[in-house]
């Protein structure tokens, strides 16, 4: 496939952007991310989609306070661009999944990364759940677990009772009853995981999760 689509980018009038952003998903996809960093850099970090798949390389590649510092930037310009929270939120878990501690330090303007992270949960909290939107209630309620928001945590599992579990989500219900599990919250990691096993009965996966809780 790889082959393909670099004969494809040579094909005249062919989309080039579109190729280039296959071929790097398809690098991560296979877990090459040096490959995958080396195509995007090779081009201008212009467009929003860009500058995710960046932010994406370098979470996948331990650079996780760099990338919380370049999630910070582009927010001053698109502040209410989900996706930059989100990832934002994802550097954060993925740099305390790894280390087994929070990441410290502090953005451009001098905040310092928890002081954000309550932001951001506080932020979850108080926005909508609807659609595609509910991927950050479960990221919300890993944060608030991770610095230890108990209150705010209660609400978002309250919120993440009622969303409606499609298989990301499904996903997702796992790894945040793990990771609340992990942090002491075995009463709302079990709450997490009977709601979603109500909604998807013959889930394996979420009986087996909810079997070692």
């Amino acid at each position: 496939y790889e082959k393909y689509l670099k004969a494809e980018r040579r094909r005249p009038g062919v989309d080039v952007n579109a190729v280039d952003i296959e071929l790097i998903r398809l690098y991560i996809d296979q877990g090459l991310y040096d490959k995958a960093m080396n195509s995007l850099q090779a081009r201008p970090l212009e467009s929003l989609t860009d500058n995710l798949l960046y932010l994406e390389l370098l979470v996948l590649t331990a650079r996780e306070t760099e990338a919380m510092k370049v999630a910070r930037n582009l927010l001053q310009m698109r502040p209410d661009e989900e996706a930059l929270h989100e990832w934002w939120n994802r550097a954060f878990l993925h740099y305390h999944e790894r280390m087994g501690s929070m990441p410290t330090g502090t953005d451009d303007g001098g905040l310092k990364v928890q002081d954000i992270a309550q932001q951001e949960v506080e932020r979850v909290l108080k926005g909508p759940a609807e659609g595609d939107d509910s991927r950050r209630l479960f990221y919300g309620a890993q944060l608030a677990a991770v610095i230890g928001q108990e209150t705010f945590l209660k609400g978002l599992i309250e919120r993440i009772q009622k969303v409606p579990l499609n298989d990301e989500l499904a996903q997702l219900s796992q790894a945040t009853s793990r990771l609340l599990e992990d942090r002491g919250y075995r009463h709302l990691a079990i709450k997490v995981m009977e709601s979603a096993l109500a909604q998807r009965p013959d889930d394996m996966d979420l009986q087996f999760a909810l079997s070692e809780e």
